[in-house]
Order: C-alpha cells, then structure tokens, then sequence
C-alpha cells in the first residue's frame, strides 16, 4: 500500500495530547494510506470562532505550511473556514485541502437537502457558496461560541436540538461547520440520536486529501 505523508494542521492551540491528534488518529483509523503529522498554530486557545480570530489565525498558518511543505505529501487545514487554504494552493505544489469546502462538497452526497451547524455567527463562506439553495438554513447551538464548548454535555445536547431543528425544516442530511464536532464525537451522537447523515468535516477532508494525492501521484 503506498503511503502518503500528510501534515495537518490545528488551528486550536493546545498541550493536551489526545485533543491535539484527535483529527490525525481518525484520520489514520480511517485511511491507512496516511502517516500523519499534527502541528497546531500558537496562542489560539480557543481556536478559530469569529472573523478577528480568524484574520489572526492566518499569518500563522500561512508561516507554518510554507515552512513544513517541503517534507509532506499533502497539507489539511483542519478548520472548517478554510483560513489561507485558497493562498496555500498557490503558494504549494503539493495538495492543499480545508475541512469546509471538503465537508459541503461532501455532504451532497449524502442528500439532496443540507442543514448547516456550526459556531459561528453566520455559516462559513464556503458552505454557502457549494451548497447554495440547496441548503435548508444554518444553526448556531444555543450556548456553543467556541470549539471547547462542544467538549460539554451542555453542547452535545444543543448540537442535538439544531439537528432536529434543521431535519424538520426539511435537511436530508447535516454539514457540521466546524471540525471541533470530530473532536467531540458529534457525528455518531447525531447519526444514532437523529437517523439522518451526518457529513464529518474530518472524514469529508480525508476523502478529499485521498482523492487528490492518488490523481497527483498517478500523473
């Protein structure tokens, strides 16, 4: 089986090791082709929820993935906003994947309809541009305004109601905007709680990396 290098990078900063590698081990767990590497950006404690964090997120990501570049196969930025995924394409000659364009792209397989659930304010840019009028609307869970909040049983449960909030105005299938629900292990909660698909921003950037690096290394 060949083997592809892939670095990923977390846009939540933090020491705990089993937060840091969660994205990569269910990467790993998922797609054998795959050695991972997990970085994470600096001072995000929170990671990324708004537009000012976002906008500070970018320089740091941008700075890691040129200096980490030369020795991958592939690059994810693990975030569902996609921070400086669109100037990394051109900056890199190597494929460059972010969890949200991989997820809404994703999650119309999955269904004609797509709920969005994320933390924050507004779905992300990417969401609404793949999904267009395909999309039923976007719910932000009461009382969730970062990733660590859905670390809560407070959070799964308001995950839990956007979720049957957005299948009853008409989704066939949900995209989670933020990867910190891979984290928390939203997705089999939902799918058993709910019976509806679920379109995992981790998995839904693995299918995407996958795709790429074998059309790259075939050609």
């Amino acid at each position: 089986m060949e083997k592809y290098r892939i670095g990923v990078i977390r846009v939540l900063t933090t020491q705990d090791p089993q937060i840091l590698h969660a994205h990569g081990d269910l990467l790993e767990r998922y797609f054998p082709q795959f050695q991972i590497e997990t970085r994470c950006i600096p001072d995000q404690p929170y990671g990324i929820y708004d537009e000012v964090t976002f906008q500070v997120a970018l320089p740091k990501i941008i700075k890691l993935a040129l200096e980490w570049a030369p020795y991958l196969d592939g690059l994810i930025v693990s975030c569902a906003g996609d921070p400086g995924v669109d100037e990394l394409r051109k900056l890199l000659a190597i494929p460059v994947v972010g969890a949200g364009t991989a997820t809404a792209a994703y999650s119309l397989t999955l269904g004609e309809r797509v709920g969005i659930i994320g933390i924050e304010e507004n779905s992300p840019a990417k969401y609404d541009r793949i999904l267009g009028s395909r999309s039923v609307g976007y719910i932000r869970p009461e009382g969730v305004r970062n990733t660590l909040d859905l670390l809560t049983e407070e959070g799964r449960e308001a995950v839990l109601h956007a979720c049957r909030r957005l299948r009853g105005q008409g989704a066939e299938a949900i995209a989670l905007a933020c990867t910190g629900m891979s984290t928390a292990g939203i997705v089999p909660f939902l799918q058993k709680e709910v019976a509806i698909p679920v379109a995992d921003p981790v998995i839904a950037e693995g299918i995407m990396m996958l795709g790429q690096c074998v059309h790259k290394r075939a050609n």
